[in-house]
């Protein structure tokens, strides 16, 4: 885990709150060129007693200087501004000085593109702007709490790579289904995963990415533009064929159902996690059974235990993503710990690992 302890006095003074209680706030840079959105950012923000806006900036170009200057334990990033955007601001602090940036966006379709290659160069997450400002608030300080934990890495400007054919050579297999469980730091690992799977490859690969309404399809059209494999948010009685992936919509829980086709139920207000893993994990080991294949991915909670451990038991192959390529060790660490799982894997070793199956 990585923090910055840093002095408070950019923004209270020593007698609102005692010294320890002080050195646990997280401080948050707030970059956005809008005043009014701004603000809200930083009221939602200051109205928590164990965090504080520690600075702001109105460009790119101010959010670097302002990085360096109050050191941040985290960023919330808006995209669109003027001189250097939201997109090179966070590619050159991941490069340079890496620190949990969480892009704050609209749902617009343009939007959530760039938002998602933000999240290409090292973002770990976003939030949406929502006319709901108490929904968005609960989102928000969730996420800043998750990223101010987080191992942050430095940003590397990935090799560029030949175009992927059909290249998949594949073996007699008994499994038929992949079914993914993520939540926090997933859309970089689901793309690190995919973006390595062949177009004809022999098996439908299932991913529940825990998400707020709104985002859920463009992150399908994002990384069905940068992978070879077919990527599409899944669709009520869309069918299960090999060489597809499908992202759980947001605001559905999706399930498998016995003829083999997609089937989607509304999620129920109070539910805990949104879309559930449980859920999807548990359809599939009770329509495939031992020809399942059940894998853990980064993120924060205990969702997606009880689904690996249905998995294992109709005879199925569970998977976890290790605690150093994790971007937060939790749903991996819990789904370990429950004894269900049959091996841990490196993020950079899952595709090979996958493929190995088949």
């Amino acid at each position: 885990m990585q923090f910055n302890i840093y002095n408070l006095k950019l923004t209270m003074s020593r007698s609102d709150l005692g010294e320890k209680e002080m050195l646990r706030r997280i401080g948050v840079l707030v970059v956005d060129d809008s005043p009014t959105k701004r603000g809200i950012i930083c009221s939602m923000i200051n109205s928590q007693p164990d965090m504080g806006v520690v600075g702001e900036a109105v460009s790119g170009e101010d959010a670097m200087r302002k990085c360096w200057g109050v050191n941040p334990d985290v960023i919330t990033m808006d995209i669109k501004m003027p001189g250097i955007d939201g997109l090179e601001a966070t590619k050159r602090i991941m490069t340079e000085r890496p620190t949990p940036i969480l892009i704050v966006s609209s749902t617009a379709k343009v939007q959530v593109k760039f938002t998602l290659e933000a999240i290409k160069l090292g973002a770990l997450d976003f939030v949406g702007v929502v006319s709901d400002l108490e929904k968005m608030k609960e989102d928000l300080l969730k996420k800043i709490r998750i990223a101010s934990k987080v191992k942050v890495v430095r940003y590397i400007e990935p090799k560029k790579s030949l175009e992927r054919t059909k290249i998949f050579k594949s073996k007699a297999s008994p499994y038929k289904v992949i079914a993914v469980g993520v939540s926090t730091g997933g859309p970089a690992a689901l793309l690190s995963s995919l973006s390595k799977i062949p177009q004809d490859f022999p098996a439908t690969i299932i991913i529940v990415q825990h998400i707020v309404e709104g985002f859920s399809r463009g992150l399908a059209e994002w990384l069905d533009s940068q992978c070879s494999i077919k990527v599409k948010e899944a669709e009520d009685r869309d069918f299960l064929s090999p060489g597809l992936a499908l992202i759980a919509p947001a605001g559905n829980n999706l399930l498998v159902s016995s003829t083999q086709t997609i089937k989607l139920k509304s999620i129920p207000p109070d539910a805990l996690y949104k879309p559930s893993i449980d859920e999807m994990m548990t359809s599939c080991a009770r329509v495939y059974g031992p020809l399942a294949v059940g894998i853990i991915l980064t993120g924060m909670g205990q969702d997606g235990v009880e689904g690996i451990k249905a998995i294992k038991k109709a005879g199925g192959l569970t998977l976890a993503q290790d605690k150093d390529s994790s971007a937060i060790f939790g749903m991996p660490k819990l789904a370990i710990e429950s004894g269900y799982i049959d091996k841990v894997v490196a993020l950079e070793s899952l595709p090979s690992e996958i493929m190995s199956l088949f």
